[in-house]
């Protein structure tokens, strides 16, 4: 299957995960085309002040330099414990698996026990921001949740569908 990868900023303890974005969550999916995960983990790492022709818009820090200084990983769902620097440890949390217990990476949105997860996911808060950047249709950065969720896209879809056998 392979290990999925996300984005994470341990100082605001934001993540972005990439189905998030629509993309794929393995690190051969994340670059190699315009406004990839690549690409906005740069912007998020940008600083946020335009000085010169060829700078990103500035956003007001809703996208463009949300993460400028701030600790930032990229981080697989295979991480282990010992991995990252101890300033993360707290982001490992326990998993029990066959009566074994270990400790992983916190990906998850919610915890199994119902609390809050150790990183807030900001893929919905920044998909307008990516394709407006990167001048990509916002539909084709749906997540998959939103994609399996929406009446907007299976309608899309038909319509598509529909125009091409013509």
């Amino acid at each position: 299957m392979g290990q999925y990868h996300g984005i994470f900023n341990l100082d605001k303890k934001e993540m972005v995960f990439p189905h998030e974005l629509g993309f794929g969550a393995k690190q051969w999916e994340h670059t190699g085309f315009a406004g990839s995960l690549s690409d906005v983990l740069y912007a998020l790492c940008a600083f946020q002040v335009n000085r010169g022709g060829g700078d990103f818009a500035n956003d007001g820090g809703i996208f463009k330099g949300r993460w400028h200084g701030d600790r930032v990983a990229v981080v697989g769902d295979y991480a282990a414990f010992g991995d990252l620097p101890t300033a993360w440890n707290d982001a490992f949390v326990d998993h029990e698996y066959n009566g074994e217990t270990s400790k992983v990476f916190n990906m998850a949105r919610t915890d199994e026990d119902g609390t809050e997860p150790f990183f807030h996911d900001i893929g919905d808060e920044i998909r307008a921001s990516v394709a407006a950047l990167w001048e990509k249709e916002p539909e084709k950065l749906m997540s998959l949740r939103q994609k399996y969720d929406s009446v907007q896209f299976v309608l899309l879809r038909a319509i598509r569908m529909t125009a091409s056998s013509r």
